[in-house]
């Protein structure tokens, strides 16, 4: 409906969301989903590489997964020696973000915490189970390392109770799931408002970066867009004109609506016809 407005309108979401801050945000390129390997020493090496590949892409930020446990033979020292070959493998400059999808418990949380910080990485995201509120604060507490949160939140009572609880340094609500532009700006304005710096979590189809673009568009302070960097073909192909980051930022299209326009042959390549 924003997209539809927008276009009617002549104008783009950014611009109805209540203005347009920036023509670009800069990005960090998220990967290093865990290759099928043997052994966790070709996982790491097969993730250091990878990360060192978008470096020389052009990315001046990447995100790489952990909570090998979950899939292979491994412990939380494989966790921090995974991001011990990124960081080696992307030098110092680099900026370097972690992502647990959930995978551990607090005492866990805590231990790897504390040397991934010795790492400089620059926020620890999703380490607990999100809805364990009463664990995140008693993790970011002691945290020498920022921790973000958002993707599996919605609405904004959620993240104005993350923020004044100081469990987050960052916010990740996800426009496709927080309850759209709406609730998405809603929670945007609320973490912003109690000194949180939102970092919108972007995953998916074109639809959905395009969506997350105007939405950053929109929002203060300094965010940044996660740039997924994964095969994916609904996000590479559905668009007629796909968006690529333009050095070690993106470029936020100004047409109306959302900016996209999808292309009707690849749409119905991926339709499922149903009786």
């Amino acid at each position: 409906m924003w997209d539809l407005k927008g276009r009617l309108l002549g104008e783009s979401v950014a611009s109805l969301l209540g203005g347009r801050r920036r023509d670009a945000v800069s990005a960090y390129a998220t990967g290093g989903f865990f290759p099928e390997a043997d052994a966790v020493d070709d996982v790491r090496e097969a993730v250091a590489a990878e990360m060192a590949g978008h470096v020389d892409a052009g990315f001046q930020a990447v995100k790489q997964k952990i909570g090998l446990s979950r899939h292979f033979d491994a412990d939380r020292r494989d966790d921090v020696s995974l991001v011990r070959a990124v960081r080696d493998a992307v030098g110092p400059d680099v900026r370097l973000f972690v992502d647990a999808n959930h995978a551990y418990d607090l005492a866990d949380a805590r231990w790897v915490a504390d040397r991934l910080a010795d790492l400089d990485v620059g926020f620890f995201e999703e380490p607990l189970h999100p809805e364990r509120l009463d664990a995140y604060e008693r993790l970011a507490a002691r945290s020498p390392v920022p921790l973000a949160a958002g993707e599996c939140w919605a609405f904004e009572p959620r993240f104005a109770e993350a923020a004044d609880r100081g469990l987050i340094g960052y916010a990740q609500p996800d426009v496709t799931s927080a309850g759209g532009f709406t609730a998405a700006r809603r929670t945007v304005e609320a973490a912003w408002a109690r000194g949180v710096q939102p970092f919108p979590h972007v995953f998916g189809s074109a639809v959905a970066l395009h969506a997350s673009l105007q939405l950053l568009a929109a929002t203060p302070g300094d965010p940044m867009v996660e740039f997924d960097r994964t095969p994916n073909p609904i996000r590479d192909d559905l668009a007629r004109d796909p968006i690529e980051p333009d050095g070690p930022a993106v470029s936020i299209p100004e047409e109306p609506g959302i900016g996209l326009e999808v292309d009707p042959d690849v749409l119905d390549a991926f339709r499922v016809d149903r009786p």
